[in-house]
């Protein structure tokens, strides 16, 4: 795994690289010119997994580097580069959200908030999505991890005492807001055999809902298909049977 930014330094900026190459790090840089020259490998850590994430920052006069990768122990590791000491050193790694387990891939910014701003993170971890952040200081405290509400819908054909329902099953939408269900019921290819519509339900304090569409159709339902849509976030889900 790979990870590249153009920092600046040198007219217009040196490229900074860091690969992984089993579980170290290895650090290289390109001049800006004129020989275009490319410097190192230079081992800067070991213990590493997954894919490295490497920024140049807001914090220190030059712009520090930052760097998250995820560590062969489960979750995440914290390095920086002080790029205002003239031998330019790298910290010892700083481990966190131990709890996580392995982590497959993460992505890292800084933002607007705080000042000179937050580091944010994202990192998956089997199917889900954690979202982590580091304030700017003094504390420079890691926070998290929290499951980012990535939804997901379940679908159950239910031959009742009151007739054919499909019962849709939500979860990790957002919480106490609303959900837009759009479906598509059907007995077969024509356009007189789809019974299609939307309802708006509302979800529990933890993200879920239960939606019961009723089936008007006659004869056997040959399939359904529904999209939920999660109002607050406007990210959908969809499922068929």
């Amino acid at each position: 795994a790979v990870t590249l930014i153009q920092s600046n330094y040198g007219d217009p900026g040196n490229l900074e690289l860091i690969a992984r190459t089993g579980d170290t790090l290895q650090f290289m840089w390109r001049d800006s010119g004129p020989d275009f020259n490319w410097n190192g490998p230079f081992q800067i850590a070991a213990g590493a997994a997954g894919n490295p994430v490497l920024l140049q920052s807001r914090f220190g006069s030059q712009g520090n580097f930052e760097l998250v990768y995820p560590s062969t122990g489960g979750g995440l590791s914290f390095m920086w580069r002080n790029n205002d000491d003239p031998s330019m050193p790298w910290s010892a790694p700083w481990q966190f959200a131990q709890g996580l387990g392995p982590v497959d891939a993460v992505t890292l910014i800084q933002s607007n908030y705080g000042d000179p701003g937050n580091l944010e993170l994202i990192a998956r971890t089997g199917d889900t999505l954690q979202f982590m952040w580091r304030d700017s200081g003094p504390d420079f405290n890691w926070n998290g991890p929290f499951r980012m509400p990535v939804p997901e819908i379940t679908l159950e054909a239910i031959q009742g005492g009151d007739g054919r329902v499909i019962n849709v099953t939500g979860a990790y939408f957002s919480p106490s807001s609303q959900v837009s269900v759009a479906y598509d019921i059907f007995t077969g290819g024509a356009p007189d055999t789809h019974q299609t519509g939307e309802d708006t339900v509302s979800t529990a304090a933890n993200g879920t809902f239960d939606d019961e569409i009723r089936v008007n159709l006659g004869g056997d339902i040959s399939g359904a298909a529904v999209r939920a849509l999660d109002e607050s976030t406007q990210i959908p889900a969809v499922a068929s049977i």
